[in-house]
């Protein structure tokens, strides 16, 4: 009897020891997986520079799960302050500061914002606060509770987060009665979205629906990749959706084109909209409101361009031929003028969530007027051809 208990113990305790070496393995075979990093390198106000070690990432690179990154957000525009630096599901900064250096170890696809704001202590605002039933909410500046009544300095970054009880769904979160910030159109996740403070009276307004009571209509979405030197993803909000998956409508889908590191994103188009026609050799970010089924096609090249064929690759990073190209900014800031630009390209003004909100052509000597008419005073991306900035449209 007791040589059958020593025999139970022994095959229990090997047991324990296979499960436990298996577990190990699991552990390490995901800490060698490579996981993706995102992140915008260049917010309004600011700059975010992400380094594994000394090598620094781009938009999208990846690195090995489980390893250690350096985040270093700073201003670089002045009167403005970083007021929010989430890493993950981390925050990181709580109060209005100049800079910040951080490390974080990569757990899974990570996302990291930054976003910069200029305060004014001397302009206050209300903010008044809205839910329906059906759900949790609370807005925060930093880890500061917010309550409807409360006023807070003009550019102040409210953090709002809200989720959805059972059987209901979040289907907006609005302020100012704008459109909502949620980049789907009902959620059960818990979600996080930002405002900046621009008036003296701000509304935030939260709604839950019953589950039943939502049309929940989807299209099909298909994306299309050709040829080598680039990869492209889609997100719908922070999850990555594939060719064939059932999207909803009224949706935002992000595409993120990723050049490799000697490749070149030739073309990228979303139904019958060209978003890219000439090369570009950094990451690009364009999103798009679902209306329709989606059709999306990037085309990547590995095969080198040249500046005699016209079609050398443009950066995202700053301004590439600024040593021809004259760009102006003219009429209280309503126009754009281009002189001097490469000849019969597209010049498009691209509002910071990547809609094109106006745009032309240069003529046969690379000249442009481009009249923001209509559009709302703030931070743009311009682009023209090789020609790629930011301006400030007032």
């Amino acid at each position: 009897m007791t040589q059958k208990i020593k025999s139970f113990i022994t095959f229990a305790l090997s047991i324990l020891v296979l499960f436990s070496t298996m577990g190990a393995s699991a552990q390490q075979n995901d800490d060698r997986r490579l996981v993706n990093v995102w992140f915008d390198k260049a917010p309004e106000g600011g700059t975010v520079v992400v380094k594994q070690g000394s090598r620094i990432l781009r938009d999208g690179d990846m690195v090995r799960n489980g390893s250690t990154i350096t985040i270093q957000a700073s201003v670089a525009v002045r009167d403005y302050s970083l007021a929010v630096l989430r890493v993950g599901e981390k925050h990181y900064v709580n109060h209005p500061v100049q800079s910040v250096s951080v490390k974080y170890r990569v757990e899974g696809e990570t996302f990291i914002k930054a976003i910069f704001t200029v305060i004014q202590e001397n302009a206050k605002s209300r903010v008044n606060i809205q839910s329906t039933q059906g759900g949790i909410m609370g807005v925060s500046v930093g880890d500061r509770k917010i309550f409807s009544g409360q006023e807070v300095p003009v550019g102040t970054i409210l953090r709002i987060g809200a989720q959805s009880a059972k059987s209901y769904l979040l289907t907006a979160i609005k302020v100012q009665g704008g459109q909502s910030l949620l980049d789907v159109p009902y959620t059960n996740e818990p979600v996080e979205v930002f405002y900046q403070v621009q008036d003296r009276s701000t509304s935030v307004n939260v709604l839950f629906e019953h589950y039943n009571s939502i049309p929940q209509k989807t299209v099909p979405l298909c994306i299309n990749t050709y040829g080598d030197g680039g990869r492209l993803y889609v997100f719908l909000g922070d999850k990555q959706v594939h060719n064939n998956d059932q999207v909803p409508l009224k949706g935002i889908l992000t595409l993120k084109t990723i050049p490799e590191r000697h490749g070149w994103l030739t073309k990228l188009t979303v139904g019958r909209l060209g978003v890219v026609c000439e090369p570009m050799a950094t990451p690009f970010t364009y999103r798009h409101e679902i209306g329709e089924a989606v059709i999306i096609a990037a085309t990547f090249s590995t095969d080198p361009f040249s500046q005699e064929k016209g079609n050398q690759p443009r950066s995202n990073e700053g301004i590439e031929g600024a040593n021809t190209a004259i760009l102006s900014v003219l009429k209280d800031g309503r126009e754009i003028l281009i002189e001097r630009a490469e000849p019969n390209v597209a010049v498009q003004l691209y509002n910071m969530r990547g809609e094109v909100v106006c745009q032309d052509r240069t003529n046969a000597e690379g000249y442009c007027k481009l009249v923001a008419e209509g559009v709302p005073a703030g931070a743009y991306l311009f682009n023209a051809g090789v020609v790629r900035q930011k301006v400030f449209v007032h």
